[in-house]
């Protein structure tokens, strides 16, 4: 059996369509020595454009991690990132969401994962 870190976070970005300067301080450990093997990461109310949420993801996660599996459900959006060494120990990935308000049109309450 192996242990594995999973680094997981979620924020509300009260509807800024710009994103965040930087994602390192957040994301990267400060000790060089802790590696996490998985990211999940969640936002409400973002960057209009997941595509680009995920780019700049990638961009501060690095080379040796891939995404495994995004999600959206209206301005609920998931990543989940693994390091490229582990893709090969993943199977098909399930997801589900679920809208809480009466109005299923509108969605920005619910969950997804």
């Amino acid at each position: 059996a192996r242990k594995i870190g999973i680094f997981v976070a979620t924020w509300n970005m009260q509807g800024k369509k710009d994103l965040p300067d930087n994602l390192e301080d957040f994301l990267l450990p400060p000790d060089d020595d802790f590696v996490h093997d998985m990211y999940v990461i969640g936002i409400q109310e973002g960057c209009p454009d997941r595509r680009e949420w995920e780019a700049c993801l990638q961009e501060t996660l690095g080379p040796h991690y891939v995404l495994l599996h995004s999600a959206a459900h209206g301005v609920l959006y998931l990543s989940v990132f693994i390091r490229r060494d582990l893709i090969w120990f993943c199977s098909e990935v399930e997801y589900a969401t679920v809208t809480t308000r009466i109005m299923s049109q509108i969605k920005t309450k619910g969950a997804l994962g």
